[in-house]
């Protein structure tokens, strides 16, 4: 397995994480509230970055909209996604609906002019990890009911704007991974707490271990693996940084089984095999084109 794997899996690990301190803040906030705390915190955390590193962040005129709208589709719409559908999901299926980014990111790759072509392992891998997804939602789409089914619409939006951002990132030039990823927290940031203060209005934190609660995945969990999987997009490809989410509800299930009392039967474990095998297929295809590249 090459670095970037081994990224891709920490990365999708700290994803999983992720959602389980969103199911813990939303205990105390509404969920556009831990939305902006998540991404205003890794925004702060980002600038603080930029600043101590004597980093220069200027952007031109014609990179302020593109950094905008990338803020938009890869923080605002999925960050806010998760929180909301965690109303009516438990973190472990909010990790396994997410999973279809890889999928969706085929689909975009498609038609978005110079995406990311796929072969046919790649397809296989997407395929496989699908089948994976179903499995793990087999026993919590069991129960069903009208909230569930709004919960996984919601989180449905996340894998979209993923794909979608996958694409974009690929068209700004000029700007290094870091300034991009901290531009694009901002703008996200700016537009999630505009609809917190018409939503919900200013939150109050009830106290020092929520505020820790948000200094973890706020800097840790989504400053830190944001900027590395931006870091890694050039060189790894699109569809191998949204496999991150294939690793994501493995994390989610385990940690919502463990710390969260959800439930995790014989079919999540079948699932997550499942879902690894699909990591393996695509990084076989990525291997492939390579060959197939230096062959020509």
């Amino acid at each position: 397995m090459d670095r970037d794997w081994l990224i891709v899996i920490v990365v999708g690990a700290a994803f999983g994480l992720a959602l389980y301190f969103n199911a813990i803040l939303l205990r105390d906030l509404g969920p556009v509230a831990v939305s902006f705390a998540r991404v205003g915190t890794a925004a702060v955390a980002s600038w603080v970055f930029i600043l101590a590193t004597r980093r220069s962040a200027k952007i031109s005129a014609n990179q302020i909209m593109p950094l905008v709208i990338l803020g938009i589709f890869t923080f605002a719409i999925p960050l806010l996604a998760y929180p909301l559908g965690q109303q009516y999901l438990g973190a472990g299926m909010t990790g396994i609906v997410n999973a279809m980014t890889p999928a969706m990111t085929v689909a975009v790759s498609q038609l978005w002019p110079g995406g990311e072509r796929v072969n046919a392992l790649k397809v296989a891998g997407v395929v496989t990890g699908i089948v994976g997804i179903v499995l793990l939602m087999t026993p919590a789409l069991g129960g069903g009911g009208q909230s569930e089914v709004r919960g996984i619409l919601i989180v449905l939006l996340a894998p979209f704007g993923f794909a979608v951002s996958f694409n974009l990132i690929r068209k700004i030039s000029g700007v290094p991974p870091t300034v991009m990823a901290t531009w694009a927290f901002t703008s996200g940031a700016v537009v999630i707490g505009i609809a917190m203060l018409i939503l919900e209005g200013v939150p109050i934190v009830p106290g020092a271990q929520a505020w820790g609660q948000i200094a973890i995945v706020g800097v840790l969990l989504t400053a830190v693996t944001y900027h590395v999987a931006f870091a890694i997009l050039p060189r790894a490809g699109a569809l191998k940084v949204a496999s991150i989410t294939y690793v994501a509800p493995v994390s989610a299930v385990i940690l919502g089984a463990v710390l969260l009392g959800e439930q995790l039967t014989t079919m999540h474990f079948a699932g997550m095999v499942v879902i690894f095998a699909g990591l393996v297929l695509i990084d076989r295809g990525r291997l492939l084109e390579r060959v197939r590249q230096v062959g020509n």
